[in-house]
């Protein structure tokens, strides 16, 4: 019965350690530094008049379009790791910040 108790645990260590996968993962994630975010606040700014269609679209949606859309066409991409999570581990440059969502 000792025996078999001993080969249970054995068969779930190794059952727990096997199916344990990297911590992190590799993606490409925008990045942006301090003169590309002055562009795409700018780019906003010009364009907001007319993404707003005056509908029944919310215009924090109508935001969040033209500031995924400004980091499409400003803002780096490379690839890091992220946690699991999705966070980068990796640390950039003090004028530099990761920007969370990820461009269509």
């Amino acid at each position: 019965m000792e025996e078999m108790k001993q080969a249970i645990v054995i068969t779930l260590a190794i059952v727990c350690m096997s199916s344990c996968g990297s911590k992190h993962t590799e993606v490409m994630r925008p990045y942006c530094n301090c003169e590309q975010r002055e562009m795409i606040a700018d780019w906003m700014t010009d364009n907001i008049g007319q993404a707003n269609n005056f509908s029944d679209e919310e215009m924090e949606d109508v935001v969040d379009e033209l500031r995924s859309t400004g980091v499409t066409l400003f803002c780096s991409q490379k690839l890091t790791k992220v946690n699991f999570e999705g966070y980068p581990v990796e640390k950039l440059d003090s004028s530099e910040i990761w920007i969370n969502e990820i461009p269509n």
